[in-house]
């Protein structure tokens, strides 16, 4: 659902499709949390501020298919919420579909 979904920020670009083209060695997994929420976690490799870094980015999804950003930490550090949409937008902004 996630992959194939989008965010209101960025309406044209799927998800999956952008996380593939900005990040390397990506792995997709779900879970469900300790809350009983259904978690869809990605993590992936790429280049920060001009350095390597490692995204993990977790997706609640809600039993009408929709999904919203629940966190997002680089290298291990968490994001606020704001900062995480922030991220999210500039991945997805740079998506190119081929």
């Amino acid at each position: 659902m996630v992959k194939n979904g989008t965010m209101y920020m960025a309406p044209n670009a799927p998800v999956g499709k952008a996380f593939d083209q900005f990040f390397k060695n990506g792995k997709w997994k779900s879970f469900v949390s300790d809350k009983n929420d259904r978690i869809v976690e990605f993590t992936g490799e790429c280049n920060w501020n001009n350095r390597p870094a490692k995204l993990t980015a977790q997706f609640k999804l809600y039993k009408d298919n929709s999904f919203e950003l629940a966190y997002l930490d680089i290298n291990g550090n968490p994001t606020t919420v704001l900062g995480g949409l922030d991220i999210m937008q500039k991945i997805l902004h740079q998506y190119r579909a081929k």
